[in-house]
């Protein structure tokens, strides 16, 4: 230690690394902090707010320990929704305030109704136990603030209770993002007792709920997402037609930095895939066409399985991009990949769980400021995990199902329970299900009703004429306009008021 503060006093004497001081400092004062005679008495603070999913492999393990042993963790399909934030605020409680002291932390606005936080709001996080006393709102109407909605929690380290009855809700637009306190007084309304924003169950009231999935994960996408070559003098061939990886956009690091795989595949491998963008309310925009390595009994193939049975073409696809996973997939703390690439591809049966080809499925946009959902009729269309899927007992439950999931009165109703991001409610996921959408009668007069007018709805929206060079969005637009001047949109909703419960 003596050796180490002279080296310190001779770096600072001469004009170098003055920095390591403050670093030194930054690792003694938690340690202090945290001392029984030091705990705060009020403990202020706005802690970092990561997801599960953004975090490395040894990240993602120590806070998944963490959060387990401080009954924070969720698990299951919200894993990847588990945030360092609410970690962190039980952690800072534990090691730095008094029992009795007060914790007022800024978190996002997901805390006061998302599942993944129902640990941070009971309080009871085993080796410390909160009680919340008051609750902000700052949604999306606060502005500039954020990137995300935000909120406030204020409780006391105490045994855990109740959450209050009640939320302060904030209002209004800020002159500027770092607004003083008297600024943000006179641009904001403030109500004292608004209600708390619903909580989704994740159990749903509708019995579609069980049979609705998301679609598979897709990813690396150049692996997966191609584009047919131009043929050459002697022509394509139909059964093994030459493709090439599909660069875009939404290619990540470091995929996005490799030359994506080319070559010939077996016909029957390249199916139509739909992406969220690739809905609209009531027609089929373009499916992307994609490499899908499902064998006859829909289990995912590897390229030796591949070789195994007889498909060449495809294991010298697969072995090529098998190849490049190998290098550069994100790994376990050992050096190895987390997982091979097939597995990944059929992350929790995503894709094999697509087998057999439905005759007739529905699917919808997982996200989205508007809903967009469609009646499938096309055999072997396999949905990406922007979508959300189920299949259909018959082209009338189907839909039935679309008249109702493209209904502004049925958004409308799940708004409340949405995550809010800086353009308002934009996920839908499963929320739709938290409705008591009854299932699909035949014998009921109404719901033959809804059929008629989503069949009428499927041919306004085919016959709308669409550039094939405009973004989604506006091809979604002009198909809702189309809808909407027909009065279809109007229809539907007025016959799903009469539905009970909607």
């Amino acid at each position: 230690m003596t050796e180490t503060y002279q080296r310190m006093q001779d770096l600072y004497r001469a004009g170098r690394d003055s920095i390591w001081p403050y670093v030194l400092n930054n690792l003694v004062k938690p340690l202090w902090l945290s001392r029984d005679n030091q705990l705060a008495d009020v403990l202020v603070g706005n802690p970092p707010w990561i997801a599960y999913r953004h975090l490395s492999a040894e990240l993602q393990r120590r806070l998944k320990e963490a959060s387990q042993r401080m009954n924070l963790w969720v698990g299951g399909v919200l894993s990847t929704q588990q945030d360092m934030c609410a970690l962190f605020t039980a952690r800072a409680a534990q090691r730095y305030l008094k029992p009795g002291g007060t914790i007022a932390f800024v978190l996002p606005y997901a805390v006061l109704n998302r599942p993944a936080y129902a640990g941070l709001r009971r309080g009871d996080c085993r080796d410390v136990a909160l009680r919340w006393d008051e609750a902000w709102s700052l949604d999306e109407t606060v502005r500039p603030l954020f990137p995300v909605p935000a909120s406030v929690l204020i409780g006391r380290r105490a045994v855990s209770g109740p959450l209050p009855p009640v939320v302060r809700r904030f209002s209004g637009s800020l002159p500027r993002r770092d607004a003083s306190e008297p600024e943000a007084d006179r641009a904001l309304t403030v109500t004292a007792a608004a209600p708390w924003p619903p909580m989704p169950t994740l159990a749903g009231a509708s019995p579609y709920r069980a049979r609705f999935k998301q679609g598979a994960t897709i990813v690396p996408r150049r692996f997966w997402f191609v584009e047919r070559e131009s043929a050459g003098r002697l022509g394509a061939s139909a059964a093994a037609p030459v493709v090439r990886g599909k660069v875009g956009a939404q290619d990540k690091a470091p995929w996005k930095n490799l030359e994506p795989p080319r070559g010939p595949v077996e016909a029957e491998f390249l199916r139509p895939v739909l992406l969220g963008e690739s809905l609209a309310p009531f027609r089929v925009l373009e499916p992307a066409l994609g490499v899908v390595p499902l064998d006859e009994r829909g289990n995912v193939m590897d390229a030796a399985a591949a070789q195994r049975a007889g498909k060449t073409r495809l294991a010298r696809w697969l072995s090529e991009c098998e190849t490049l996973w190998a290098e550069h997939a994100s790994r376990t703390t050992d050096g190895t990949p987390r997982m091979a690439l097939s597995e990944s591809l059929d992350h929790m049966r995503k894709l094999s769980g697509q087998h057999p080809p439905a005759e007739v499925c529905v699917a919808y946009a997982a996200s989205g400021t508007l809903p967009a959902a469609v009646s499938v009729l096309h055999p072997g269309t396999i949905v990406e995990h922007a979508a959300y899927w189920a299949r259909a007992r018959s082209i009338a439950e189907a839909r039935y199902l679309t008249a109702l999931l493209n209904s502004e009165r049925v958004r409308l109703q799940i708004a409340p329970i949405q995550p809010k991001g800086q353009g308002g409610a934009r996920h839908f996921d499963n929320l739709m299900w938290e409705l008591p959408i009854p299932e699909f009668d035949a014998r009921d007069g109404l719901h033959q009703e809804l059929v008629v007018a989503a069949a009428e709805c499927e041919a306004v929206a085919t016959a709308v004429p669409l550039n094939a060079g405009t973004y989604f969005t506006q091809q979604r637009k002009a198909i809702r306009d189309a809808l909407a001047d027909a009065g279809l949109s109007a229809r539907i909703d007025a016959l799903i008021a009469r539905l009970p419960g909607l």
